[in-house]
């Protein structure tokens, strides 16, 4: 399906997000995909209009007042306008993503602190991006974070040694690593295209 632009179809008002399918194994097909590091945080999605900014969970719950400097981060990035996916996260002293801070900071209104990284956007730029691939659509999204807000972030990705990749993020403490076919288009429900494997399978793995 050919990227199409916006005039040809709106920004929707709302999206599901693509989601993982949990393995306890790596992809005989190690090599065709890509690797992310998965964080421990709160899956939130982010429609940008001209000046209008609104934050989504997962299910379509409207944060946006929950999560006012997160807001005015995304205000000051300047973003395109379209839909970005990612996870809100706080991170610890060592780096690492705390969930536990995390729901205290947004329980106690006190969201100041929280990160956001963006791994994909199926919109972007006027463009409907949900069929070209998951590699292209990243491009697209780290040239658009180029002068973003320090606290609105690009989520890295690893290729090559999926097992290197995994016994590292375990090392660290992460909860894990997530994997996407780098062909792979975005779709609106759980697929088998991008894959979960958790630290705590790692025995089956490593």
């Amino acid at each position: 399906m050919p990227a199409r632009r916006s005039a040809d179809v709106p920004l929707p008002a709302l999206i599901k997000p693509q989601l993982a399918t949990l393995v306890d194994a790596p992809p005989a097909n190690a090599t065709d995909y890509i690797y992310e590091i998965k964080f421990d945080g709160y899956r939130i999605l982010t429609r940008v209009q001209g000046r209008s900014i609104r934050i989504f969970t997962r299910n379509g719950n409207d944060w946006t007042d929950k999560l006012k400097p997160l807001q005015a981060a995304l205000a000051r990035s300047k973003l395109p306008d379209g839909w970005y996916d990612g996870e809100a996260v706080v991170l610890s002293n060592d780096g690492t993503p705390d969930f536990n801070a995390l729901q205290n900071a947004i329980d106690n209104s006190r969201t100041e602190a929280i990160s956001y990284f963006l791994f994909d956007a199926p919109f972007l730029g006027g463009v409907d991006l949900r069929g070209m691939s998951v590699v292209t659509r990243r491009q697209r999204l780290k040239a658009a974070l180029e002068h973003a807000d320090p606290a609105i972030r690009f989520s890295e990705a690893f290729e090559g040694g999926v097992r290197d990749i995994s016994q590292s993020a375990c090392k660290l403490g992460l909860e894990g690593i997530i994997g996407k076919r780098k062909e792979s288009t975005y779709v609106h429900d759980r697929s088998p295209a991008w894959i979960k494997l958790k630290c705590s399978l790692r025995q089956e793995f490593v």
